[in-house]
């Protein structure tokens, strides 16, 4: 994305004409200076510049931040919602697991033909599947620019393959941002999430004030709490977790890439956290 016309960076004064919160907060943490000339591609001093554009004025690096990033952490830290929030504003792809496996089956690609014959039979997805419609789409244009990777590699032997993928399609490294939460505190979340039976949506029965006796709030659907959401099985589904990751995360630590930020807080604060950890990754 080109800058637009007229923008120079080099002073604090007008601040106010970055049109988006997360921008603003991104070049406070940058220490990037900046004001406007006004001129014809701008002559109102509109609030245009988003942070997509201050990315692409810094190169795609916010002097240092890379714009390739694996969110890492436990069922209930807030990856998903961090990953939205990440991608709606730098304008990348928001690539998880689950994601890619329903685009690949309706867009009927081989390897999506592939996993929904092994789906239909009850069958789990192999990592070499998983694996290989992961490198499909960090070798497609969706990513030139950067992408959000949520909640994969999730084995030592996948973080393995995707550093292959990465040297394959000459992607530099990234930054790895581990999101940790008190176990009490992800049971708490997860025990109060429900689903909507007919449109999907989640909810959380703390930050929106329903409980299961209450409608959807998006379509007016009936709400039901999922199998793996019910406080047993979520600690079960956390020594799980932990098992399986600890030799994910000494990979990404003995390479140096691995952040570790509090996922404790409202939305802003973590994104804050997340935006600190990537300038220093």
């Amino acid at each position: 994305m080109e800058p637009r016309t007229g923008v120079q960076w080099s002073g604090p004064q007008n601040r106010k004409y970055l049109a988006s919160p997360l921008a603003r907060r991104i070049v406070d943490q940058s220490g990037l200076r900046f004001n406007f000339a006004k001129s014809r591609g701008n002559p109102d001093w509109r609030p245009v510049v988003r942070s997509e554009q201050v990315v692409y004025q810094l190169g795609l690096t916010l002097k240092g931040i890379s714009m390739n990033i694996i969110l890492f952490g436990a069922p209930g830290v807030g990856k998903g919602t961090q990953a939205k929030v990440l991608a709606q504003e730098f304008s990348i792809p928001h690539i998880s697991t689950g994601d890619v496996l329903r685009e690949a089956i309706k867009n009927q690609t081989p390897l999506g033909l592939q996993a929904k014959t092994l789906m239909d039979r009850g069958m789990l997805v192999p990592d070499d599947i998983m694996i290989g419609l992961i490198r499909d789409l960090l070798g497609s244009d969706r990513c030139k620019t950067g992408f959000i990777l949520d909640g994969f590699p999730r084995t030592a032997a996948q973080a393995a393959a995707l550093d292959g993928i990465f040297a394959e399609l000459h992607i530099a490294a990234p930054s790895v941002i581990n999101i940790e939460v008190e176990e009490t505190e992800i049971i708490n979340r997860l025990s109060q999430r429900y689903v909507c039976k007919n449109c999907g949506a989640i909810t959380n029965g703390e930050v929106d004030h329903i409980t299961l006796k209450d409608p959807c709030q998006k379509c007016g659907g009936v709400l039901y709490q999922r199998d793996d959401d019910k406080a047993e099985t979520v600690k079960k589904r956390l020594d799980v977790y932990h098992d399986s990751t600890a030799p994910v995360k000494a990979h990404y630590e003995s390479k140096g890439i691995l952040r570790t930020v509090n996922g404790s807080g409202t939305v802003e604060e973590i994104t804050g956290r997340v935006l600190t950890a990537l300038k220093r990754a």
